[in-house]
């Protein structure tokens, strides 16, 4: 999936059942990828974040996953209103292997976008998809049914 930033905005996806809103060939080391497609969450529940990426044989940094937030629909280029909501690091445990991790966001969050961070400052990351899933309240891992009214 390419994202095109030629216009200055990202598109605002409509949600299928699991949606790649990032992929990434391969992350220079120490690089910073571009923002992901915009999700909107206005009428979710709760979101499961999926990533996976592929690490170098000698690699020993981290890949972290910088999940940012906006209460509205405005253009997230000139970062109104924007902030860091969670992270999630993608460890190196096995060098060489596929690694993934999937966080619930289970907040009142309006709008969402992803974008990925190679703290290895000697080789690149690989591979890298995140996706991400609406999910109903009876879907939330180790929650319990709780009925939001986000309007």
């Amino acid at each position: 999936m390419t994202i095109d930033t030629s216009l200055g905005q990202a598109r605002l996806l409509r949600w299928k059942p699991l949606h790649n809103i990032l992929s990434i060939a391969s992350l220079a080391a120490g690089d910073t990828s571009a923002d992901g497609d915009r999700l909107d969450l206005r009428k979710k529940i709760a979101l499961a974040l999926t990533c996976e990426a592929t690490f170098p044989a000698d690699s020993v940094g981290d890949l972290v996953v910088h999940v940012i937030t906006c209460p509205d629909d405005d253009d997230y280029a000139g970062e109104y209103d924007t902030q860091e909501f969670t992270q999630m690091a993608m460890q190196v445990n096995v060098p060489g292997e596929v690694v993934q991790k999937t966080i619930t966001i289970n907040a009142p969050v309006r709008f969402l976008k992803v974008y990925v961070e190679n703290q290895d400052q000697d080789y690149p990351v690989n591979n890298i998809e995140v996706w991400a899933a609406p999910l109903g309240a009876e879907e939330i891992p180790g929650e319990e049914k709780v009925q939001f009214n986000w309007s």
